[in-house]
């Protein structure tokens, strides 16, 4: 079963808490290992281009979420309307 929570949402596939995902993945212990892998080739990268002069802003945290979910989610780096959790974790909250 998935870790993924949230109020009544399009994110899903229908009847599932699966996100609707580019590859079509229906196996919630699947998309959380791709998820993973994409977490951690995310810290590489964006750890080894962090610097003094690296701005932590709303463009930044946009863009860090964008280039690490775009293969796998149609709506990575975009706001979300709806909220969501996975196990104990709140994403960011709906500003509404």
């Amino acid at each position: 079963m998935s870790k993924y929570q949230t109020d009544n949402s399009p994110i899903y596939i229908d009847g599932t808490d699966i996100p609707k995902n580019k590859l079509d993945i229906q196996d919630s212990d699947l998309i959380h290992e791709i998820e993973n892998n994409l977490l951690n080739e995310a810290y590489q990268t964006f750890s080894q281009n962090i610097n003094q002069s690296t701005k932590l802003n709303e463009d930044f945290f946009i863009n860090l979420h964008k280039k690490t979910f775009e293969s796998l989610y149609d709506f990575a780096g975009a706001y979300r309307d709806v909220n969501m959790s996975k196990g104990d974790s709140q994403f960011c909250l709906v500003f509404r």
